[in-house]
């Protein structure tokens, strides 16, 4: 084939991804094991166009001008188009993989091992929405984009990976210690045999949520990495263990139980029952707080037809305040 065949005009984009097409959809070639491109034309106009990376083309070393063959051109949109298609699959496979990763990392937990399990896993060692992850990981990217893939791009942006990767894992090593803190202060209290479940308090790792669980009560803490020696203290919250059982049977019950982890309180309001899932929030606000049933005139729980979500939210200012005087300030309260 000709050169004036293949070769676009060097204004002519739409040629150009024309030429691309049709080497791409030609079939005839695929036995062809050597690569030879040499064609100075299309070379100069690509640069001078800035589209090899749209076309898909390897930009070889120049050499002493020769016709570029269909032929050629194929082989290259093909290695071309399967070298971006296995970067694709891994950047993929990344992507959905290390989402539900990310999201174990948090106290919702995700069910990772579906179909196989429904168990929810669930770490619960970083917020759900915590800057100091997730701003490295936008820099990155906002530096790649800036620079238009530079080198220095790159670097912003694997930067930003292993920042927010050693962040997620300081959070982990720092749950640990909020654990141990809390399992001190639980034997000297003289609490025995309570689940622990430990989060951070909103936006970062350094104030922790110390939630034990027994059967019949709950017991809530803070610790701080700033707190050193100073034990957790913990205030007690009672269950409502007298209602559980009169309420057990009823979907929404169980099905709260069983993503909470049996980590709940039922809540008496006059003759309304309301289930709180207690990892949620903390005393006396919990995001997840149900009504499922009432109390009729002769003391039986009526099942509401449909379950009513009341939950609550401290004050943000007011939250904000607290969480950083608390957190250099063994001493300060919990916001009530």
């Amino acid at each position: 084939m000709h050169d004036k065949q293949v070769m676009p005009d060097r204004y002519d984009k739409h040629a150009l991804y024309k030429m691309w097409h049709l080497a791409y959809t030609d079939k005839s070639v695929f036995g062809q094991r050597r690569l030879h491109i040499a064609q100075q034309d299309l070379l100069d106009l690509c640069r001078q166009r800035n589209k090899a990376p749209e076309l898909g083309l390897y930009v070889l070393p120049r050499k002493p001008s020769k016709p570029l063959s269909l032929d050629n051109a194929v082989v290259v949109s093909k290695l071309q188009r399967r070298h971006l298609l296995a970067l694709w699959s891994v950047a993929l496979c990344l992507a959905l993989v290390t989402h539900p990763l990310l999201d174990a990392m948090t106290i919702y937990g995700t069910q990772l091992l579906l179909p196989f399990t429904d168990h929810p896993f669930a770490v619960g060692s970083l917020f759900v929405v915590d800057p100091l992850y997730t701003l490295p990981l936008l820099l990155g990217n906002v530096v790649l984009l800036a620079t238009r893939g530079s080198v220095r791009g790159h670097r912003a942006n694997w930067a930003g990976l292993v920042l927010s990767t050693a962040y997620a894992a300081w959070s982990v090593l720092a749950q640990g210690m909020a654990e141990r803190a809390g399992e001190r202060a639980l034997a000297n209290q003289g609490v025995v045999g309570a689940r622990l479940v430990v989060t951070p308090a909103p936006l970062q790792t350094l104030l922790w949520r110390v939630l034990a669980v027994t059967d019949t009560d709950a017991y809530e803490g803070f610790w701080s990495v700033c707190d050193g020696d100073v034990p957790v203290v913990f205030t007690k919250i009672p269950r409502g263990s007298e209602w559980l059982p009169r309420l057990r049977g009823q979907w929404a019950v169980d099905r709260l139980q069983w993503f909470s982890g049996d980590c709940t309180k039922v809540e008496t309001d006059g003759a309304v029952l309301r289930l709180v899932d207690l990892r949620m929030g903390q005393e006396p606000h919990y995001i997840f707080r149900f009504v499922v049933a009432t109390l009729g005139a002769d003391g039986a729980v009526v099942p509401v037809e449909r379950t009513e979500r009341s939950g609550s939210r401290i004050d943000v200012g007011r939250g904000l305040r607290w969480l950083w005087a608390r957190t250099f300030d063994p001493s300060v309260p919990p916001p009530r």
